[in-house]
């Protein structure tokens, strides 16, 4: 059972929060890894599990399009995909709202 709510939440791309939600800046610098930037999402109310997250990172994300750093201005409404895409220069129809 464990194994499944597990994969259940890596592959159910929720939201933090419902509604409107808040903006959140975040600086992504060179030196941060997977682990970091989950961490630092985590910090600011933007996810609930860095596991979770830096593992849709490696799904959501290919070699040639990984996190790019820079400051992104999230949303706590945003699902875990969107906020990957937006800091992986990925633009679809999902994320251009945000970006």
């Amino acid at each position: 059972m464990v194994a499944f709510i597990f994969g259940y939440k890596i592959f159910n791309d929720t939201q933090s929060l419902s509604g409107d939600g808040d903006d959140v800046k975040v600086t992504i610098t060179e030196e941060m890894s997977k682990s970091d930037v989950a961490s630092l999402l985590k910090e600011n109310g933007l996810i609930d599990s860095p596991m979770i997250f830096k593992i849709q990172i490696s799904l959501f994300t290919s070699d040639n399009y990984g996190i790019i750093p820079g400051e992104y201005v999230l949303n706590t409404s945003m699902t875990h995909k969107q906020m990957i895409e937006a800091m992986s220069g990925v633009i679809t129809k999902e994320t251009k709202e945000y970006e």
